[in-house]
Order: C-alpha cells, then sequence, then structure tokens
C-alpha cells in the first residue's frame, strides 16, 4: 500500500497550532454582520478574527491592527529597518490567513521564514504555536515548492510562494486555509 505524502500523519500539535492561531485570535461577539452583510455571526463556523501580535504590539515598530470588516482584519508591523509583515485574515465559513513578508533579505525563502517563527515565538508563550510551525515547516521543507497547494492534515491546506517587488526587495506569502485552495 502506497503512504500519501500529502496526507502523512502530523504531530496534533501543529492541528492545535493552527487552530489556536484562528480560534484564539477570534471574538465572541456573535450578532455581528459578516463580510457579505448577509449573514450574522451566530450562523458562522467560525468567530471574528482578531490581532495575532497584539500580546506584544509594544515591541512591534510601527504596529498597526485594522479591522477591514466584521470577518476581515489586517494587522502590519516592521521588524527591521528592511522587513516587515502584513496578515490577512477572514473567514466565517472558511478560515484563511496570510502573511505577507516584504524584505530585501537574500536568505532563501524557506529559513527566512522559519528564522522569524521561531524568533518572535520566544516573545510571548501565546505565541507558541509559531514555533511549532517552524518545527513542521523545516521537516517539509521540500515539499512546501513555491506555488503549490499542500494539505497539511484534513483542515489545514498551506501554499508559500514569492514575488519578486523591485531591484531588491522580495515578497514571501504563506497563505493558510481551513479548505483547499
Amino acid at each position: 500500500m502506497t503512504k500519501n505524502r500529502l496526507l502523512s500523519p502530523i504531530p496534533s500539535y501543529i492541528i492545535l497550532a493552527f487552530f489556536a492561531l484562528f480560534l484564539f485570535s477570534c471574538s465572541d461577539k456573535a450578532g455581528e454582520k459578516t463580510d457579505d452583510l448577509t449573514k450574522e455571526a451566530k450562523d458562522c463556523n467560525y468567530l471574528a478574527p482578531v490581532a495575532i501580535f497584539s500580546s506584544i504590539s509594544s515591541e512591534l515598530p510601527n504596529y498597526k491592527f485594522e479591522k477591514k470588516s466584521a470577518y476581515n482584519t489586517m494587522e502590519s508591523f516592521s521588524f527591521s529597518e528592511t522587513d516587515r509583515l502584513e496578515i490577512y485574515q477572514k473567514g466565517c465559513d472558511q478560515l484563511v490567513q496570510e502573511f505577507r513578508f516584504f524584505t530585501e533579505s537574500d536568505i532563501d525563502r524557506m529559513s527566512y521564514i522559519i528564522n522569524f517563527f521561531t524568533a518572535i515565538s520566544k516573545k510571548d508563550p501565546s505565541l507558541l504555536g509559531l514555533s511549532q510551525f517552524a518545527e513542521e515547516f523545516e521537516r517539509r521543507k521540500e515539499e512546501l515548492a513555491v506555488g503549490n497547494t499542500l494539505q497539511l492534515s484534513e483542515t489545514i491546506f498551506i501554499k508559500i510562494d514569492e514575488t519578486p517587488m523591485g531591484a531588491q526587495e522580495r515578497l514571501i506569502r504563506i497563505t493558510m486555509s481551513s479548505e483547499y485552495f
């Protein structure tokens, strides 16, 4: 029997970390209107997203959290003179979280992501899930090819890609979703 590498078992703590990022970064405001203005929050599968890095916001230069609509947020900050991160979260019935790293670093994209998640996870216990993702990214580096959607488990899909943004800057994007995309 051939084992499907895409559906290979991943440690349960990775699954818990994914849902912790979404569920613990959600509000509990029932009755709030959703993006499409046709559903109430009580009719959604998930709660509205809130800031992931609020626990360390005072340590993050240019930190900003914006609620674009009930189920659509953007969080951003700088972490060096040439590096910044924007995080877009949305979801009512499907969760989608996108990390957009803008950098001039020449470090390969997987090392860059792993280094960032490992370092920032040490700043606060609420960010522990990020170090667990770094460990999983390290373990599955070769499978995380640019532009391919990878199924980490039955409920976690991920895509990592990279786009040049000029002479030196590039965009490294990680998209995670509760459904295949």
